[in-house]
């Protein structure tokens, strides 16, 4: 169950309207946030009254208003997290000779943005999918890694799979799993998704505590990590991860 706390619901529905491709109905925001329609309802129009959100009184579909769209455009100028990312992405991609990729937070979940796929190297090339469970993607959990409390008990409710022998699926053991991440600042997915296949990502972030995506490299295990060692992935991954972030925060193309 969503917050009761009037201020976290509205972000909720802001962060749910703001990551639709498409308005949204109150039926649609009630659902996403899990909260009454008449809860939502109330919230909303607080939301259209500051001008966060507007709404389309022939469809009577919600999205973002203009007062929030300056904000936005203040915050993040007007490159997309795509325009951003490209350049690291062939970057990394070229250094590891592996496939380097982007994912979204939308309202819908992890969503692929873009991949590299390196011109040198090995041709046994790893596309990175277009599903990341929390649970046993590195993407996942270094997204959900700084995410509330809240927000991971609600994605642990859904169904937990054990896709490998290495997938992690004790709801204990996946809180200790992102703990681990969000202290180190990294997270792995080693054949835990897909049988010798390993990942690291980073997040990435707007400002201190908003989590928007996550920056990842992926490929063969055994050519990945008998290339190259972990902390070295890590840390460029991590450099990479936060040079997007500071772009997106402060406007710089």
């Amino acid at each position: 169950m969503t917050s009761s706390n009037p201020v976290r619901r509205m972000t909720l529905i802001i962060d749910v309207v703001a990551s639709s491709h498409d308005s949204m109905t109150l039926a649609d925001i009630s659902k996403a946030v899990e909260l009454p329609p008449s809860t939502t309802h109330r919230t909303l129009n607080i939301l259209l009254d500051v001008g966060y959100l507007k709404l389309d009184p022939a469809t009577k579909s919600y999205e973002i208003g203009e007062r929030l769209k300056r904000v936005l455009l203040l915050s993040l100028g007007t490159g997309s997290l795509e325009e951003l990312a490209r350049p690291v992405l062939v970057e990394l991609a070229e250094k590891f000779a592996e496939t380097a990729y982007v994912v979204q937070m939308t309202s819908s979940g992890l969503q692929l943005v873009d991949y590299y796929l390196p011109t040198t190297g090995s041709r046994t090339l790893v596309h990175p999918g277009f599903e990341f469970p929390m649970h046993a993607t590195a993407s996942g959990k270094a997204i959900f890694a700084f995410k509330s409390d809240e927000e991971i008990e609600l994605e642990l409710t859904k169904s937990i799979e054990k896709f490998m022998p290495n997938t992690i699926i004790g709801k204990k053991a996946i809180k200790a799993e992102l703990r681990h991440t969000r202290e180190r600042g990294y997270a792995t997915n080693d054949s835990e998704l897909d049988p010798g296949i390993y990942a690291v990502a980073a997040p990435l972030k707007l400002g201190e505590d908003t989590i928007i995506g996550a920056l990842a490299i992926v490929g063969v295990r055994e050519r990945f990590c008998g290339n190259f060692k972990t902390e070295d992935i890590a840390s460029s991954i991590v450099k990479a991860a936060d040079d997007i972030s500071r772009l997106l925060f402060s406007g710089v193309k």
